[in-house]
């Protein structure tokens, strides 16, 4: 449609062209036949004395049908002879250029009237001859013109609209169609194909269309293939890891019974062979009392075991509390101070100024420090150098406890906070400590980490968040 408009644009400025061209033309010739005639007719009146002779001639003139407006004879001395217009009261630009200059005055212009001013010359004197003629388009070139004009036109639309025709059908069809069969393959019609009877570079792209709409449809049959693959090799994947959580859930079950039933065994063997002895008769009432002291001291143990269990598994909660850095670790230090087995162990402390305070259950942040105190002291044998720290961190508040002793034992480290992994001897650890110490901080928010030091010793640090 746009070329169709753009081609009877074109047509209708030739058109223009050749319709302006022809009115200059025709001006031209009305010029040139009106200065023709006004000459001819100036040097007729010049042999003509007489003034009815004059006249009759002018109105001879008039008679030949050049659709004349203005006729006139200017006479210096006597009757002006007008058969047409009115010479004008005082001489205008033609009468003093013919009159006092004795040349021709012509004054030409389109959609304007052609007036001609030749001088006369009489016996009386210098005379002027006005000649007007109208210039309205019509004439000896009109004719003609508009037979152009029309031959120019009919050609310009029968070329526009055959042109049109043309590239509708090679070119705007052909493109239509290549358009429909894209937005078909981008809406995910894979191997749609479109034939087109274009010219050979849109045949050319219809080729190239067609060639990556089967290509995508293989694609995707590749991909839906790819994905139905993914999905089974998934399912097995989450079918083996479902697996290897129960293998882990039953391994962690069973390390736990294990440790159990080490942990228990021992002192259990112990109160059941004080009992065999006591049922025999010992026959001794200080040797009795000291079987059954020894057999009260084991079932404490035994009690003990399950509690610190019972406090791994299931910790109860507590009143919630705000409290500071700074009181925390002087409380666990208190209460270690005293004992007897902390004699030679020196305790120091450091703590960061204008911490900020935090939110624990009432006791368990406490818990956390004296069994951290406690391991710190068994790892040195009861001597060497304590130090608990407080510093600020971005997720709140970090605590640390650090020793002077021989540190985590390199097949241990990783694994110090599973239950029932101990360093210390056989019967003088439950392995629980950290394992509880461990789940206070993450049910917290917190996290714990054990490291050894670099100029030896152990570390064990941990996040506690802030108020």
């Amino acid at each position: 449609m746009t070329m169709g408009l753009g081609a009877l644009a074109v047509v209708l400025l030739n058109t223009t062209l050749f319709w302006l061209l022809g009115q200059q033309l025709e001006l031209e010739r009305r010029e040139e036949l009106t200065r023709a005639s006004a000459t001819a007719l100036a040097a007729q009146l010049e042999l003509e004395g007489s003034v009815d002779r004059q006249a009759a001639m002018l109105q001879a003139f008039n008679q030949q049908g050049l659709q004349l407006q203005e006729l006139w004879l200017y006479r210096p001395q006597g009757t002006d002879i007008v058969v047409l217009g009115m010479p004008p009261g005082a001489p205008d630009e033609g009468l003093k250029q013919a009159l006092n200059m004795g040349r021709e005055h012509v004054r030409a212009a389109r959609g304007e009237s052609v007036t001609v001013t030749v001088p006369v010359g009489m016996a009386s004197g210098q005379g002027a001859l006005r000649v007007q003629v109208r210039n309205d388009g019509h004439g000896l070139v009109s004719p003609g013109l508009g037979l152009v004009l029309s031959f120019s036109v009919g050609t310009g639309l029968a070329l526009a609209l055959g042109g049109f025709v043309v590239v509708r059908r090679r070119l705007l069809a052909p493109v239509q169609a290549l358009t429909r069969a894209t937005e078909r393959i981008a809406g995910g019609d894979f191997g749609h194909t479109t034939q087109l009877r274009a010219v050979r570079e849109l045949g050319d792209m219809a080729g190239a269309l067609n060639v990556m709409s089967v290509s995508l449809a293989a694609y995707r049959s590749r991909t839906r293939e790819q994905v139905a693959d993914l999905e089974q090799a998934n399912a097995e994947l989450k079918s083996a890891q479902e697996e290897l959580i129960r293998a882990a859930r039953l391994a962690s079950v069973g390390g736990l019974a294990a440790g159990i039933a080490h942990e228990v065994g021992n002192p259990l063997a112990a109160v059941v062979g004080y009992t065999e002895l006591l049922l025999d008769g010992v026959g001794d009432a200080q040797v009795e009392r000291d079987l059954l002291l020894r057999t009260q001291k084991e079932l404490g143990r035994i009690h003990a075991i399950i509690r610190q269990l019972l406090d791994y598994a299931r910790p109860t909660p507590g009143r919630r509390v705000e409290r500071s850095a700074v009181e925390c670790i002087q409380d666990a230090l208190a209460t270690v101070q005293p004992l007897p087995r902390f004699a030679g162990v020196s305790l120091r402390s450091r703590v960061e100024p204008s911490l900020p305070g935090l939110v624990e259950e009432e006791g368990r942040l406490h818990q956390v420090l004296l069994n951290l105190l406690l391991n710190a002291r068994d790892a040195m044998g009861g001597e060497g150098t304590v130090v608990l720290y407080a510093k600020a961190h971005p997720l709140g508040l970090e605590f640390g406890c650090q020793d002077s002793g021989p540190g985590f034992p390199g097949e241990v480290i990783g694994r110090v906070f599973e239950p029932f992994v101990s360093t210390k001897e056989a019967g003088k650890g439950t392995g629980l400590g950290l394992a509880t110490c461990q789940r206070i901080v993450e049910m917290a928010g917190g996290e714990i980490q054990a490291r050894n030091l670099p100029q030896g010793g152990a570390e064990v640090s941990f996040t506690w968040p802030g108020a």
